[in-house]
């Protein structure tokens, strides 16, 4: 990974400070703003020949604005001198200039394109002013942890904000979106108490039934999928025939505009707007794949809420989250993709929901062991809140994550602290049962001989970032110190792999065909992730080239080592799914 230093407002022109983003917008219109993001939003951030600063600069102004351009141009020329490859291309902050053209209001006045040219440079760059500022806040906190700590902490804290961007192959999200989906309308259908809440989203978009909903989605997507490979607008016409109508209404329905909501969250859901009558604009082509699971996960929510009191025949859902965690995620989705890609198999394997029968005392969400190799599943559909992801303040971050993965504490009524296992402590508490053979349902293994894999089953992508893997085993060494004080042996116990569902899912079948088997992969994930290096790099930007690649999420790890293997696999889980939407 080559480290490229974004360029922002004060970059560019120092001690001069900003006047107010209006000032600089006065005079362009809702529908150009929202026409120039779009166009950027639509090119690949990580191939685009605008990672360029020269590239971009020659595309962005006219010869009208040569001097002004000059003065740029000389400055990025000595930032390059100083500080390395630089660049002006930041995804976060057109995702952030698109939003606020969600509440921008159109004024009276004109303004010349050659001025609105220089305006519109110099809001962008405020708009990245906004996505990179706050990075340097926690430089003091970082450089007082443990080494081992600080390179993650460096990583994640630079990239957590908006790392679930990065390396993302539009089609591998396509399949995990549409497996997703299709297990959760599923679900729904068939769930007593959850079925009213199924037909209020097809009361919302005007559709028979859940499975319409893909034959609305799925032409958006195509029409994407066509667009210029180095990017540019994405516009939709819809086919003037007999549906024109209901198609209409389903996209303006997606597009529709609502309250800006932090991380994006009303571009997720709305990824599209309206140009005029039968013509949509693709806002950004992640979100209007995501739009298939995702979104229909935000809008589910949306009406839960907004739905009244159903009276005495059907009781409403009070705790959607809660809910939906508790009963689709693990239950259903967690399960039914292990039991796709080990169910055939002769492996000792129990869900969680089984294992609860037999042990009231934590047992894993997933327990399989396959001779002398043990993997233990850990499943945590949890999310940091959006406004601590993009604070960059790693200590409310560091100390999140904790919350949500490590252990979390509460006040007792007399007083005293509680503790709570999460997912690193969950883990060792059945590393421990493993090695001190307490568990009932499966003992016919010799301790010292048995290959422990914990693995913990992330869902959202936001965790897809460089530096958390490390992290989180940063934690688990210190847990694995305290068994062997103990007296318990834990040399067979590997390092914790994050797997994100969406992983599982792009994998399963290259896992059912047993191309590579998981625990091999994992083995080689630890190699990789092992840095050594005789001269230690000393600034920032030198550990973060250093060491970014070797915290590598496992997701984009797998892919390397595979060269993509599952491409090579015939998708058995995703064609069941598509036939499923289909076929009934």
């Amino acid at each position: 990974m080559r480290l490229m230093t974004v360029l922002n407002y004060y970059d560019i022109f120092q001690d001069e400070q900003p006047l107010p983003l209006d000032v600089y917008l006065t005079g362009v219109s809702k529908a150009q703003l929202q026409k120039i993001t779009s166009y950027f939003l639509g090119i690949d951030f990580r191939t685009s020949h605008l990672n360029n600063w020269r590239e971009l600069l020659q595309m962005w102004f006219r010869g009208e604005n040569h001097e002004f351009a000059k003065v740029i141009w000389g400055r990025c020329e000595q930032l390059e001198k100083e500080i390395g490859t630089i660049t002006f291309l930041r995804e976060a902050a057109f995702l952030k200039f698109f939003e606020f053209t969600r509440i921008f209001i159109d004024g009276e006045e004109q303004i010349d394109d050659i001025t609105s040219e220089r305006n519109l440079f110099i809001a962008y760059l405020l708009f990245v002013s906004q996505t990179t500022d706050k990075e340097r806040l926690s430089v003091e906190y970082i450089e007082n942890l443990p080494e081992k700590e600080r390179f993650a902490a460096l990583l994640l804290n630079q990239q957590f904000a908006y790392g679930e961007y990065s390396n993302v192959q539009l089609a591998d999200v396509f399949k995990a979106q549409l497996v997703k989906a299709a297990y959760l309308f599923l679900f729904l259908e068939n769930n007593q108490r959850a079925n009213y809440l199924l037909i209020a989203f097809c009361a919302f978009y005007n559709l028979k039934n859940w499975r319409e909903f893909f034959r609305f989605v799925v032409p958006i997507i195509q029409a994407h999928s066509i667009h210029p490979k180095g990017g540019g607008w994405t516009h939709l016409d819809v086919t003037k025939d007999e549906n024109f109508q209901k198609n209409c209404f389903f996209l303006e329905s997606l597009s529709q505009e609502v309250d800006i909501e932090s991380d994006f969250r009303s571009t997720r859901t709305n990824p599209l707007y309206k140009v005029d009558t039968g013509i949509f604009g693709i806002v950004y082509p992640l979100f209007v794949v995501e739009k298939i699971f995702k979104g229909s996960y935000f809008k589910l929510k949306e009406l839960n809420d907004s739905i009244p009191d159903l009276g005495e025949t059907i009781k409403k859902i009070s705790d959607w989250r809660g809910f939906y965690t508790g009963h689709f995620s693990e239950s259903i989705l967690l399960y039914h993709v292990l039991e796709h890609i080990y169910g055939k198999r002769s492996y000792l394997q129990f869900s969680g929901d089984a294992l609860k029968n037999i042990d009231k005392n934590g047992p894993p969400d997933y327990y399989i062991r396959n001779g002398n190799v043990i993997f233990l599943f850990e499943n945590k559909d949890v999310h940091i809140n959006g406004e601590i992801r993009q604070s960059y303040d790693f200590e409310k971050l560091e100390q999140a994550l904790k919350s949500k993965l490590y252990f979390d504490t509460e006040i007792r009524n007399n007083g005293t602290l509680k503790e709570r296992a999460r997912a690193v402590k969950q883990l060792i508490n059945n590393v421990m049962k493993i090695l001190l053979k307490q568990n009932q349902y499966d003992t016919n293994y010799k301790e010292h001989n048995i290959k422990i894999y914990p693995i913990i089953v992330l869902h959202d992508t936001s965790f897809e970032c460089p530096g958390l893997n490390c992290l989180l085993n940063c934690w688990f060494d210190q847990e694995l110190v305290k068994l062997n004080v103990d007296g318990i042996t834990t040399k067979n116990v590997k390092q914790i792999t994050i797997v994100n569902i969406d992983t599982l899912i792009i994998y399963a079948d290259f896992l059912k065909e047993k191309m590579q088997k998981l625990n091999i992969l994992i083995d080689e994930y630890i190699k990789h992730s092992t840095f050594m290096q005789k001269n230690k790099p000393q600034t920032r930007e030198e550990i973060i080239e250093a060491f970014s690649g070797t915290f590598e999420p496992f997701s984009v790890f797998i892919d390397k080592f595979t060269n993509t293997g599952h491409l090579k696999i015939k998708s058995q889980l995703a064609d069941a799914m598509f036939k499923t939407i289909v076929n009934a």
